[in-house]
């Protein structure tokens, strides 16, 4: 069980994971509950993906537009791989993908976000 686990000390620029809880993820002082999209300067809130293992590629269809440089796709509860199709096109495009339970997702990303990365996050919720 998380409770609510602070995830940094001040509040950088941009969007970034505020805190883990067992329901969702605090975002720009709000707890979110469903799955979303999350890019350093925009939130898609209410992503339509509760499954990684049917993921599709247009579900990623925002990702594919934006193409950050890094995709952290935070899968739930437990680390549960999209088919190989879905990580082989972002591949094609050249966005590397990394795969892992969503609440590690969300500390990835923030510290990717401090480190200046081209990153972003989808994160099917609960985590």
């Amino acid at each position: 069980m998380l409770g609510a686990m602070k995830l940094h000390l001040e509040r950088p620029r941009g969007y970034q994971v505020e805190s883990l809880r067992d329901s969702g993820v605090v975002i720009a002082e709000r707890l979110h509950t469903r799955s979303l999209l999350l890019f350093p300067d925009r939130l898609h809130e209410e992503w339509p993906v509760n499954d990684a293992a049917l993921l599709a590629l247009a579900d990623l269809q925002t990702i594919l537009e934006r193409r950050p440089q890094v995709l952290l796709l935070g899968s739930g509860r437990r680390t549960v791989f999209p088919p190989p199709q879905v990580l082989g096109g972002l591949g094609e495009v050249g966005i590397g993908v990394e795969v892992m339970a969503s609440a590690a997702a969300a500390r990835t990303y923030n510290i990717l976000l401090s480190d200046g990365r081209d990153v972003a996050a989808a994160l099917i919720l609960p985590c």
